[in-house]
């Protein structure tokens, strides 16, 4: 049996750490290319940070909005999202994300991983980071 008392020793002495930010590395030259950010610039500088670089590794990983909707979509729905229309900021043309905090950008890898849900039935809107599916068989 194996106890870690401190996780980040542990990514550093095997190099999980170097893996990571090569696998955000990766999804950042993913977002650079799909043009859906402004300046890549800040979530580069960013990206030095690993537990933001895991954040980044998660979303490229396992979004379900990036590579599978469109960023005239992804733009529209924070448009007319409640909350998201408020505090998401886009460029002057409107077709590419500012994200030049770290706020803007925890909330655009939330919205890439569908994490701003409503709720059919009373209307409110949730951040949540479980989504069981529920399909019909």
């Amino acid at each position: 049996e194996f106890y870690v008392n401190q996780l980040s020793v542990l990514e550093k002495s095997f190099g999980f750490d170097k893996v990571i930010a090569g696998e955000a590395k990766k999804y950042i030259e993913l977002l650079e290319d799909s043009q859906i950010v402004d300046d890549m610039q800040y979530i580069t500088e960013r990206s030095n940070d690993l537990a933001f670089a895991k954040k980044l590794v998660r979303a490229s990983r396992h979004s379900p909005v990036f590579g599978d909707v469109s960023n005239e979509n992804i733009i529209n729905f924070s448009k007319k999202h409640r909350y998201l229309s408020k505090v998401m900021k886009l460029n002057h043309s409107e077709d590419a994300f500012v994200l030049k905090t770290k706020t803007s950008q925890d909330r655009f890898i939330k919205m890439m991983l569908d994490d701003y849900l409503v709720s059919e039935l009373t209307n409110n809107d949730y951040e949540s980071l479980a989504k069981n599916s529920l399909k019909t068989a």
